[in-house]
Parts: C-alpha cells; sequence; structure tokens
C-alpha cells in the first residue's frame, strides 16, 4: 500500500484514442514521399507521433497535443515520442499510443513522488521487493485504484531495485527517516477510510468496486473503496460544474476534438 496515488490517467489515455483516429485519417491523406521522414528507421510501417502534455502549476492535467512527427533530439520533460503502427488497423494504433501514454504517465508520476516522498519502498524486505512485478498490467477502460496503485508500485519498485544497488547502512536510515511523515498521511487515511467504510449501509456498498478483503485485507479493501469513492465525487462535481457553465452560456458552444492531433511542420 502506497499515499494515493497520482491522479487517474483517464484524460490522457482518452485523448489518445480520440487522436488515433485523427492519426489515422491525416496519414491516409499523405503520400509515401510526405511519410517518409516520420517512418520508423527500425519498421517501415510505423510512423512516429510526438505528444506534448501541459500540466498546471499543481501538476495537474491541462491538454493534449498530438503531432506526427520524427523523433527530436531532445524531449521535454513532460512530452514524450512513440512509434504506431499503420499497417495493423486502428485498434492498433490506439492500443499503441494510449499504451506509451499511459507509461509516459505513471513514470511522470513516480519521478515526482521520488522528488517529493523520497524511496516510499525502503522498508520492504528483500523477498516484499522481489514479489512486486517490475512489469504492471495496462489499466483496462474501468479500472479502478487498486488498479492505479500496483501500477505506480511497479514503476516505483523498479527505482527502489535501482537505489539498492548501490546502497549503504547510512543512506537507507536517512531514507527510513524521510519516509516518517508519509507513514503518518497514510495512517490518516486509513482512520478516515475505515471510519467512511463502516458507516456505509449494505445498499450503499453495492455500488462501490467490491474487492476481496480475505485477498487485500479490511484495511486495504476500506482504502481502495474510498478513493474511488472521492474519484467518483470528484468527477461528479466536476461534470455538474460543466453543466452549469453551459446552462448560463449564452454563446454558442464550439465542437471538436481537442486532442490537437497534426502533422508537424
Amino acid at each position: 500500500m502506497i499515499l494515493r496515488p497520482c491522479k487517474s490517467p483517464r484524460p490522457l489515455t482518452a485523448a489518445a484514442s480520440v487522436a488515433a483516429y485523427e492519426l489515422r485519417d491525416a496519414i491516409r491523406d499523405m503520400t509515401l514521399k510526405d511519410l517518409e521522414r516520420f517512418i520508423c528507421p527500425s519498421s517501415g510501417s510505423s510512423i512516429g507521433v510526438l505528444v506534448q502534455v501541459q500540466f498546471d502549476e499543481d501538476n495537474a492535467y491541462k491538454g493534449v497535443k498530438f503531432e506526427i512527427s520524427a523523433k527530436p533530439e531532445k524531449i521535454h520533460a513532460d512530452s514524450f515520442h512513440c512509434y504506431v503502427s499503420i499497417m495493423q488497423g486502428y485498434w492498433r494504433t490506439e492500443h499503441q499510443l494510449v499504451e506509451a501514454a499511459e507509461d509516459f504517465w505513471l513514470n511522470r508520476e513516480a519521478n515526482l513522488r521520488t522528488d517529493l516522498f523520497g524511496r516510499e519502498l525502503v522498508a520492504m524486505t528483500t523477498e516484499e521487493l522481489a514479489a512486486v512485478s517490475p512489469y504492471h498490467s495496462k489499466l483496462h477502460s474501468g479500472f479502478h485504484a487498486k488498479d492505479l496503485n500496483d501500477a505506480l508500485l511497479a514503476a516505483l519498485s523498479n527505482r527502489e531495485r535501482a537505489a539498492r544497488e548501490d546502497d549503504s547502512n547510512h543512506k537507507k536510515i536517512t531514507a527510513r527517516e524521510e519516509l516518517k511523515p508519509t507513514q503518518k498521511f497514510l495512517a490518516d487515511e486509513a482512520k478516515d477510510a475505515i471510519a467512511w467504510w463502516e458507516s456505509l449501509t449494505e445498499s450503499d456498498r453495492t455500488h462501490l468496486p467490491a474487492y476481496d478483503y480475505r485477498a487485500i485485507g479490511y484495511e486495504a479493501r476500506a482504502i481502495f473503496t474510498y478513493r474511488d469513492f472521492m474519484e467518483q465525487k470528484q468527477e461528479r462535481l466536476k461534470q455538474k460544474g460543466a453543466d452549469l457553465a453551459f446552462m448560463n452560456s449564452t454563446l454558442p458552444q464550439k465542437t471538436g476534438c481537442s486532442s490537437g492531433a497534426k502533422v508537424a511542420a
């Protein structure tokens, strides 16, 4: 169990799904000569895509732009480049683009958390760390809090393994001391989550993800379900705000894809 993971990557992966359609359409309108400079050097059936993600000062997702592009020499910290197939149908393009977006999101979050919290897994024994897979299962469309927790845990475990390759007793002690505040935050969240869970009726619980407490423990079930509930609540409030803004607006609403997929100049 780690502290509440990053905000959901759903907005970015949803934008990637939309952009896959736009990119495929853009590719169809290009000649082979036009495409040549964007083709993957090791695969003539894959095209490069540069993805530039925008975050605000609080690291909250703001938007994203997708461009057909050769791999640039330098890539901004909030950008990534990947290759997508153009010969295996739309579903393959979408899968590869969504997968790359998800990996970017998790790696970025792992880096931010390392800077903020230090080594979150330093207290794990060698056996416990070995039990954490270095690879995360791709998040399905209806993923829940535990899925996001486990995916981020895989990214953090790789950083902890790397840190232990050159680890002295002094470094371990220092890392454990730096982790104490986060342990208190997690304990406080567990206390709130259990109190919230125990206040629910059986009817309330039927509308929430059904975690098997026998597999993950009573406390973990309460925490994960609490996180799911809070995300649902935030989404409802966001939607309500969007609905009110629409109702109060006197101007016609512009429609269109927000992914910004285009061909790089």
